[in-house]
């Protein structure tokens, strides 16, 4: 999750709550907390929930708590399902000895049909440093095959080593992605032109 400070200006931190949707109930739980981020030791305003299952549907809220330790009104929730971790039959290339062509392609396959609606493929550095990020729509929907042509205008250092990541978005509402997966991280030696 991530959010936008609160106009309020005496924030010291942000609850994070979580609740469960039940779909043989068509119900929701009870908002259980799950953290506290203090702004002054958790400056970044995001927050990742490790505890979650496959499938299940998770809604979240914030309160901010302002400096006399008093709570504001709870955000909107947003919710998000976590879908079944794609397993990939090939990440191309993959290794850091695998040198990336001078095509500069990206390429890689899975086996089974999975309800997702696009692609988000990320490229950082070795150091984690970003350094792309591009939303595709897949080519067949049920699997098979999938690439992506590194534009030229990107600029690879030759001799580096990048990591990659291909995600999954679905259910998407109001333009936000509800649902979604990724993949392992794959490497490319880049060796320049």
């Amino acid at each position: 999750m991530e959010w936008e400070p609160s106009p309020d200006g005496d924030v010291i931190a942000y609850n994070i709550y979580r609740t469960t949707w039940y779909h043989v109930n068509d119900s929701l739980g009870d908002y259980d907390m799950l953290s506290s981020l203090n702004i002054d030791t958790t400056p970044e305003l995001k927050y990742v929930d490790n505890a979650v299952n496959n499938g299940t549907t998770y809604y979240y809220k914030l309160k901010s708590m302002g400096g006399t330790n008093n709570l504001g009104d709870f955000s909107e929730s947003s919710v998000y399902s976590l879908l079944p971790k794609l397993e990939f039959s090939s990440m191309s290339p993959n290794g850091t000895n695998s040198t990336l062509g001078s095509e500069r392609l990206l390429s890689w396959s899975y086996g089974y049909h999975i309800e997702m609606e696009d692609y988000c493929l990320t490229v950082l550095t070795e150091e984690n440093e970003y350094v792309t990020r591009k939303r595709l729509l897949p080519s067949n929907y049920v699997g098979g095959a999938q690439s992506w042509q590194i534009p030229i205008e990107i600029l690879l250092d030759s001799g580096q080593v990048y990591r990659w990541r291909v995600d999954i978005g679905a259910r998407y509402m109001d333009g936000r992605e509800t649902a979604g997966s990724e993949s392992h991280w794959a490497t490319f030696l880049y060796l320049g032109e």
